[in-house]
């Protein structure tokens, strides 16, 4: 399982592809949707009118999340996707603030299981967010480089 956002697969059809978004954009061929792990409208509508911040669209989701067995919907997404391994869509792209993040925490938590964000192996969640490693340019490896000599040189004179 992994999941991912709809503009990114353009207008092509893929298999195992699942909306778990309160709409589907008409740009993506997406035939299965699992609304059991969209938002409320409620709590889209207050997150997007500024009504409330993150952290208490995070509490509210988790409670909704909790109404449901991660088992059966584990199984449900397996199921639906047939042959395939289920991709879970929604609109965020990977920069932005995502339940498809939360909803990959509260499986992943639960089941023991991981779910990557398609593409990006090796990248981190937590709180609705993808956690990027951070980027060292040249001059960074260059500084670390020359600390590290400094600190070789130094135990030498010791």
């Amino acid at each position: 399982m992994k999941t991912s956002y709809f503009s990114k697969h353009g207008r092509r059809k893929f298999k195992g592809a699942i909306s778990i978004a309160v709409g589907q954009p008409k740009y993506v061929v997406v035939k299965t949707v699992y609304g059991a792990l969209a938002p409320s409208w409620n709590l889209l509508q207050d997150y997007r009118n500024d009504n409330i911040d993150e952290d208490e669209y995070i509490e509210r989701f988790k409670k909704q999340l909790a109404k449901l067995s991660p088992s059966v919907v584990h199984q449900d997404l397996s199921r639906l996707a047939g042959d395939s391994e289920p991709i879970l869509l929604c609109h965020c792209g990977t920069e932005d603030f995502c339940h498809r993040h939360l909803v990959a925490e509260w499986l992943e938590e639960k089941l023991g299981i991981k779910i990557p964000e398609e593409e990006e192996n090796g990248i981190t969640r937590a709180e609705g967010y993808l956690n990027y490693p951070e980027q060292l340019d040249m001059f960074d490896i260059i500084r670390m480089r020359t600390e590290d000599e400094q600190d070789e040189l130094a135990k030498e004179d010791e």
